[in-house]
């Protein structure tokens, strides 16, 4: 899909993935992987300035962000995808 490594794309979605969802200014996209080069320099907090931090705001969100972490299959899936992440930055 050649549309998702369009500049207009990459510029809401760094990793050029789906799905991306936008509503007003607020765009939200999901990451298989952990950030890494040309991505995690764009997913800089310097880079947003003005933004808020959503997930600390919304009791809600924030309730279901840890229910999420605390599940065993996230964990294991987190573990595996951070020693990858680790193994490329060694």
């Amino acid at each position: 899909m050649e549309v998702l490594k369009q500049p207009c794309y990459l510029s809401l979605n760094p990793f050029g993935s789906i799905p991306t969802y936008e509503e007003g200014r607020l765009v939200l996209f999901e990451s298989a992987r952990p950030p890494h080069g040309h991505c995690a320099s764009a997913l800089e907090p310097s880079n947003f300035p003005g933004t808020r931090n959503i997930v600390e705001e919304s009791s809600n969100l924030a309730d279901y962000v840890e229910r999420g972490k605390s599940r065993p299959a996230f964990q294991r899936a987190f573990e595996a995808q951070f020693a990858v992440f680790q193994g490329a930055k060694n």
